[in-house]
């Protein structure tokens, strides 16, 4: 029998971990005629889709659709009201996962009021946990003008998660705030804004619009998206210790 008496040291090197990147992103064509808002984009199996539209008028965009069947979930809507206490500007989000690569025509439209328009914007995602997307949510909206739209401030959940925000007024804002948001800017009929970064740890968010002409109510939402496989602390595992080898 040979007895191997050694010192065994252990280190595995952190694998590789996929964050959320974004992919593309697109404005949604106003379409009168059919009370709808469409974009045609080519996407990946396996990504995310984020749409968010609205409409000028007290009833929200009940459906979006696309030609590759993939199924849009709501996640929020937000309600505005005039100074004279009439509803009359809605924004939703929704989050879908891409289910087969290719190219397909995303529509958001309004079963129940034909005589508005909707507009709208769509993005692509790679990254995000397909299995349970959404992390947290928030939203507002203001009857008297501001100039910094916020949606106040959500509690995410970990570092890596996306927060995405969408802004529906009657300007072009600029985002501020945080100071690394990336400005995913798509108008269609009336202005539509979106912006996103992604958080640096687990904590309270907010994203900020500053106006950047005249100041007009708004409604905004804002989204954090759960990333597909965050790192763990410090990255590494590692680790020693000593044993016996006994060949026999």
């Amino acid at each position: 029998m040979i007895i191997l008496r050694a010192l065994i040291v252990l280190l595995m090197a952190a694998p590789a971990f996929a964050a959320i990147s974004y992919v593309q992103g697109s404005s949604m064509t106003f379409i009168d005629s059919t009370t709808q808002a469409e974009s045609t984009m080519t996407v990946t199996a396996g990504n995310t889709l984020i749409v968010a539209c609205s409409e000028s008028d007290s009833t929200c965009p009940q459906v979006v659709v696309d030609t590759q069947n993939n199924v849009f979930t709501k996640i929020t809507s937000a309600l505005n009201y005039n100074d004279v206490g009439v509803a009359d500007r809605c924004a939703t989000v929704w989050v879908a996962t891409v289910t087969t690569s290719g190219s397909t025509r995303i529509t958001c439209y309004d079963t129940v009021n034909y005589n508005v328009g909707q507009t709208g914007v769509v993005h692509e995602y790679s990254g995000v946990n397909v299995n349970s997307p959404v992390d947290v949510y928030s939203s507002s909206a203001t009857v008297a003008p501001t100039a910094n739209p916020t949606a106040g401030s959500m509690s995410v959940a970990q570092a890596g998660n996306l927060i995405f925000s969408y802004l529906y007024s009657f300007e072009n804002p600029s985002g501020s705030g945080n100071g690394t948001e990336r400005k995913r800017y798509a108008s269609a009929a009336m202005y539509n804004s979106s912006q996103d970064y992604i958080a640096t740890s687990a904590g309270s968010y907010t994203a900020n619009w500053t106006a950047t002409a005249q100041y007009f109510p708004f409604t905004m939402i804002q989204v954090s998206l759960q990333d597909s496989n965050p790192a763990p602390p410090g990255g590494m595992w590692s680790g020693t210790g000593s044993g016996t080898i006994e060949w026999r």
